[in-house]
């Protein structure tokens, strides 16, 4: 039996220990990532990238453990022919590799920054990297190390003296780094260049003021003189030394000037992941409907997709709310706060997660703590764009709001399309509008996919998720409406259906208690038992029933208030 054969057998073994029944598609497509890792082994794959696209929680990442896993005891004493790379995001998911893979100590080692002694000392150590057969690092530690030459030429990531032959990039590939520099932010420069020259000072300084009078749409970088070898590592704060690395690797080159917001901002690209990498297998969920792949397969002609199955959201809902959104969505929670309680309330016991920006937490959580007792309050959970991948913290929820989408700057997804398919100012090459939209599109949708698949989204049930619900405040223009069909294929797509009236935190309580009588199947009840659970006296409780809004209130569940020789009654509209 090949050690692909091996590998699938032992992963569909994983899979039944704890229930999950991917379709026979998404078998296929799980084979096929196990068969590219073989064929880097065996030295038959193309110098390309290979990129599988399958959905969160198909199971991607178990295909990669379980290959390891046959392919480290097809040696019980060693001799494994080639070692592997496994490149991450972020450092806690090097932890979770680390925990899902459950490789034996001496076969595996780190590789993270000086500073990361912990993760460092993992497996064989850092010192034994040559010595270890799987060896994980972050996609930073390749592109820091790698800058201008092979990776085949940089021993540090060699096994046994030789280039690792199995490359695996988990999450999104960009081959530039894309570049957006406010020619402001030099002006941090000018205290770690002191220490080495005044002239130095003085070309920032000069650059600054050319760049924010030029009119011309390229700019030529001045051409520095040379440094000392370790003068960017006694540059302490990590923001400063990698825009002073940047700076000097834009020497002598010309870069493009966009103005936006007034301010002229230079964009660009410089190709950060060595030109001998592939061939490389790549993870990314996002895959399918992301626009930087489909401009790297143009412009590069390197990319090869892998066999994808199409997992439906049949039982996925979603609600969206065609509104004004983004971060300034929180100025407005006078008016969002109520349609989320309702939301929340509408479904007691369930857990919810909100996606949302790192400054909107706080508030968000005041404004629906003016709503919701600590009981609902505990139900909620949070995901903040930039922390909305590779975490299965979320897995069990069955709710989520996104109170928006999460979008860059258009400077950002220029210089990103450039990154994609490495286009330089410098070497004449520049991005058309159409491939800008395409990736501004596609990462838009990217976004949305990752956060939402977070939560129980991400399971599996044949070739579907479990009955999950999604509402999303989205504005129009974004135009993520119609792409929700093809970011969660079959997924069934609605209006958000909102109440046309916004209520204080006690017509709230009111209204709830009235809601409560009309499901108990009362067509008529008296005003005072609800005025008395409030604590209520008779005149502003009577003030509070005739307000426009609790009387708007009152008229979407088809009530009105009457007044009868026994007192004010809640009663159904006559029609």
């Amino acid at each position: 039996m090949s050690i692909t054969e091996k590998a699938f057998d032992h992963m569909m073994g994983m899979f039944a220990q704890y229930g999950h029944r991917p379709s026979a598609d998404q078998q296929t497509a799980l084979k096929a990532i196990q068969s590219t890792l073989t064929a880097m082994l065996m030295e038959e794959a193309g110098t390309k990238y290979y990129l599988s696209s399958l959905d969160p929680g198909v199971g991607k990442t178990t295909a990669i453990v379980s290959w390891l896993n046959v392919y480290i005891t097809m040696y019980p004493t060693g001799g494994h022919p080639h070692g592997i790379l496994i490149c991450v995001d972020r450092l806690s998911e090097i932890e979770r590799y680390v925990q899902d893979c459950k490789l034996p100590q001496d076969s595996y080692a780190v590789l993270a920054g000086k500073q990361e002694w912990k993760l460092n000392q993992m497996g064989l150590g850092s010192e034994n990297i040559d010595k270890a057969l799987v060896l994980f690092t972050t996609k930073e530690q390749v592109r820091k190390r790698s800058q201008g030459v092979s990776i085949d030429s940089q021993s540090t990531f060699n096994y046994k003296g030789k280039p690792r032959a199995v490359k695996v990039w988990d999450e999104s590939l960009l081959l530039g780094k894309d570049i957006v520099i406010n020619p402001y932010d030099f002006g941090r420069l000018y205290t770690p260049l002191a220490m080495v020259s005044e002239e130095l000072v003085l070309i920032v300084q000069d650059t600054i003021h050319e760049l924010t009078r030029w009119t011309k749409p390229v700019y030529r970088m001045p051409i520095l003189p040379d440094l000392p070898p370790d003068f960017f590592t006694q540059v302490r704060k990590k923001d400063d030394r990698d825009l002073l690395e940047l700076f000097f690797r834009l020497s002598g080159q010309s870069v493009t000037l966009r103005r936006e917001r007034r301010n002229h901002l230079i964009i660009d690209c410089i190709q950060s992941i060595p030109s001998d990498f592939p061939p490389c297998l790549i993870l990314d969920a996002s895959g399918r409907i992301k626009g930087t792949y489909k401009v790297q397969r143009k412009r590069l002609d390197n990319l090869e997709h892998l066999p994808y199955s199409n997992k439906s959201y049949r039982n996925l809902t979603i609600s969206v709310w065609d509104r004004s959104a983004g971060k300034g969505i929180i100025t407005d929670l006078k008016t969002v706060t109520p349609e989320l309680v309702k939301v929340i309330k509408e479904f007691p016991g369930e857990r919810f997660l909100f996606l949302l920006y790192q400054d909107q937490v706080l508030p968000l959580q005041q404004s629906l703590s003016k709503y919701l007792p600590l009981s609902d309050m505990e139900r909620l959970q949070y995901c903040t764009w930039g922390q909305h991948t590779a975490t299965n913290e979320f897995c069990e929820i069955p709710n989520v709001i996104g109170l928006s989408a999460y979008q860059y700057p258009d400077s950002t997804y220029d210089a990103m399309t450039r990154a994609a398919g490495l286009m330089s100012t410098e070497e004449g090459e520049f991005p058309s509008q159409a491939e800008i939209n395409m990736v501004k599109k596609g990462e838009i949708s990217s976004d949305l996919l990752q956060g939402v698949t977070r939560s129980m989204v991400r399971k599996s049930e044949g070739d579907t998720c479990p009955p999950t619900r999604l509402w999303l405040i989205a504005h129009p223009k974004t135009g993520l409406r119609k792409e929700l069909p093809v970011i969660f294929p079959e997924a069934t797509v609605q209006d958000w259906k909102t109440q046309s009236f916004t209520l204080t935190r006690k017509q709230q309580t009111a209204f709830d208690l009235v809601q409560e009588q009309l499901k108990a199947g009362l067509e008529s009840f008296p005003c005072a038992p609800i005025r008395n659970m409030l604590m209520m006296q008779p005149t502003p409780f009577k003030k509070m029933l005739y307000t426009d809004s609790f009387q708007a209130a009152l008229s979407s569940v088809q009530l009105e208030v009457a007044s009868k020789p026994s007192g004010l009654y809640f009663q159904t509209l006559i029609s």
